[in-house]
């Protein structure tokens, strides 16, 4: 067998090639790690926000009928998530980190409601489930709009980080999904129970250190900014929407009467003799008509007719009076007969056609008669007599998830 002898040439070229092999192969190497360990965050801060938001829509976990982030119940949601993390991530560590320290997280979670009763707007073969000039029955709420600002919350609070969601415009595309699969339950003939499309968004910010955290590598963001966010949908919560009906019930008619008691009583009375308690939620009077018709105009119309820059129905709000019996909506009373409606509750300071709310209640309608003849005379218990009425019974003398209770 012949011996190969390699010359010291040779051999010399062979390490100069190792030498420039090491250093690209150890750089390769280096960045195998980094990307692998971002991709291994990445997905694991995914999945960390896909459980936050299973949690944030079970029925209890965020409670809208409050106003007040502390009320609401978002901590719930970050302990949640801190749990589920179960420190594979150093959530805990950098979201208690100040503006300015490096690395920082953040977690944001987004509510938007979405509940457009009838179709009937733009859509074809769902023109036919309610008339052009009916009332907006459409409730779209979100953040980004005026007094809905407690429907986002940020973790921690002094962070600088915003959410990426354009809330108006995913609110206007799940409207038009909601409009559309409403206006197939419609074309089915299923009209008495409309869908909803209400969401709930949870993103979370997590700024990931590199594995080894080596000089060379600092060409790669260090540390790593990665995202996650997920969208879920949610059922809005029925009794806590600000669905009012225009009747102001006087605070003193609820004197001695009780919810467990069957008594029926006159609400139709307002607290002045001139007017006798029809209310219209715009500074200058509205339709009585539309108003009885959906409740929901006491939030999509609402401004205080003392303050502008308040269009939110609650407590201590003032609301516009309409004058007169409106004969003309007998036949709208006369359909709630039986149902169960919320009114705003006055204080005894009437003034300038102006009410003040003092809290909401619940009355279920059992008779009434608006027209302007003796059939409808009606004496009260006080012995003040009426040429109409409108009598009830009390479910709720002060209802606690009302306006701007919103448990959306």
């Amino acid at each position: 067998m012949k011996q190969v002898n390699f010359s010291k040439k040779e051999h010399a070229q062979s390490m100069v090639e190792m030498a420039l092999m090491v250093p690209i192969l150890a750089f390769m190497l280096l960045g195998l790690f980094e990307v692998g360990y971002a991709i291994w965050g990445a997905l694991t801060l995914s999945a960390v926000d896909r459980e936050a938001t299973r949690f944030s829509i079970k029925p209890g976990a965020l409670d809208f009928q409050e106003y007040t982030p502390d009320k609401i119940g978002y901590s719930n949601i970050i302990t949640h998530t801190l749990i589920s993390n179960a420190g594979q991530l150093k959530l805990s560590e950098y979201l208690s980190n100040t503006p300015g320290d490096d690395p920082i997280a953040a977690i944001i979670i987004t509510h938007i409601v979405i509940d457009t009763q009838k179709p009937c707007r733009g859509l074809p073969g769902c023109a036919a489930t309610c008339s052009p000039d009916e009332p907006l029955d459409d409730l779209v709420l979100h953040p980004d709009m005026p007094n809905y600002s407690y429907l986002r919350y940020t973790y921690p609070t002094t962070s600088p980080v915003l959410s990426r969601l354009d809330v108006a415009q995913l609110a206007t595309q799940l409207k038009q999904q909601n409009d559309q699969f409403n206006c197939n339950l419609a074309q089915k003939g299923i009209i008495d129970d409309w869908s909803n499309n209400s969401a709930m968004i949870v993103e979370i910010f997590y700024e990931q250190p590199q594995l080894l955290g080596v000089p060379i590598m600092d060409w790669i963001l260090n540390p790593v900014p990665l995202y996650a966010q997920t969208t879920m949908r949610i059922d809005s919560q029925d009794l806590a929407r600000c669905e009012v009906y225009p009747i102001a019930l006087n605070i003193d008619t609820l004197t001695d009467w009780t919810e467990s008691s069957s008594e029926e009583r006159d609400i139709w009375n307002g607290n002045n003799s001139s007017d006798r308690g029809w209310l219209s939620w715009q500074p200058t009077p509205g339709s009585l008509e539309d108003e009885l018709t959906n409740p929901r105009l006491a939030t999509n119309n609402y401004t205080d007719p003392t303050d502008p820059t308040d269009t939110m129905l609650n407590a201590t709000d003032w609301v516009r009076s309409m004058t007169g019996n409106h004969t003309e909506v007998q036949s709208l009373l006369d359909s709630l007969e039986g149902s169960i409606i919320m009114v705003p509750v006055v204080f005894n300071n009437f003034t300038s056609h102006r009410y003040q709310v003092a809290k909401f209640a619940l009355v279920q309608i059992t008779d009434s008669c608006l027209a302007n003849n003796t059939t409808c005379g009606y004496v009260d218990r006080s012995g003040n007599s009426y040429n109409g009425y409108i009598t009830a019974r009390l479910i709720d003398a002060d209802v606690d998830y009302a306006c701007p209770g919103n448990g959306f």
